[in-house]
Formats: C-alpha cells, structure tokens, sequence
C-alpha cells in the first residue's frame, strides 16, 4: 500500500519527491518509496538525510521505514556509512516487504544496521510498531509546525 493511498496521507508533514522516489516526512519517522530499479547508494542517502535535517532539525530522534512498493536494490555496506554518521538521531528502522525478494534483501540489509529493527508485510503495522519504539524509549521531539 502507497502513503498516499493510506489514511497516512493526512499525516504527512512533508513530501520529498526526488527522480529515485518519494519520501514522506511524518512526526516521528520518515516513510521512503523507492522507483523500480534504483540502486538506493550512500550518495542518494546523504541526499535524503540532508533534506531531513534541513526539515527536522540537526537533533531531532527520527525513525526510517522503507516501504517497499517498488523493487530496487540497495548498496549494503553503504547502511554502514549512514549509521555511522547518523546513529545517535535514529530510533528504529522498519522494512515493508510485500515479496520474498524483498524479504530476502532485509535479512542482508539487516546485518548493516544498528539498533531496532523490525520487518513487516503491511505498512500500518510497520507505523504502529515505529511509534511503539518512540513510546517505549520515551523519545520526544519538537515539533516542526
């Protein structure tokens, strides 16, 4: 299910549209979208991550799901460059995986990550389970309004 077709649509802060996909900042977490066939690298990362600090704020506690509609590939040990860089403002990262290529990329990917993670197969219960970890490690942030 797409952001935009999801009641998530009223909770969107801030839409990121790039030529590699869209990224949607909510309050608490940011729900990435990816095209078909992009390779997500450390370049198109930190593109991401520039926008979101500029939006959010350098201190702000974020968490990351990626939603994944669209079947594109990621660059692993590039996840080792984001969270040796941004480690301290992320909260939990949630993959959304609707094939069992997608599953398999998360059992990968999940190796390069530090801190919580969780994988799902519906983005309403990848949402509830981000806002669960902000909850559970009380993590407040000022609000971007």
């Amino acid at each position: 299910m797409r952001v935009e077709d999801s009641t998530l649509k009223n909770d969107i802060l801030h839409k990121l549209s790039m030529p590699e996909g869209n990224f949607y900042f909510m309050d608490k977490y940011i729900v990435a979208e990816v095209y078909e066939g992009v390779i997500f690298s450390w370049e198109l990362a930190e593109k991401v991550i520039y926008e979101a600090s500029e939006f959010y704020g350098s201190d702000i506690k974020i968490s990351y799901i990626t939603n994944r509609i669209n079947s594109y590939s990621t660059i692993p040990r590039d996840w080792l460059n984001l969270f040796r860089e941004f480690s301290k403002n992320v909260v939990s990262t949630a993959f959304v995986n609707y094939s069992g290529l997608g599953i398999k990329n998360y059992l990968v990917e999940k190796i390069f990550i530090r801190g919580k993670v969780g994988h799902f197969t519906h983005l309403m219960e990848a949402v509830e389970w981000t806002v669960y970890q902000h909850k559970k490690l009380n993590v407040e942030n000022p609000t971007n309004a």
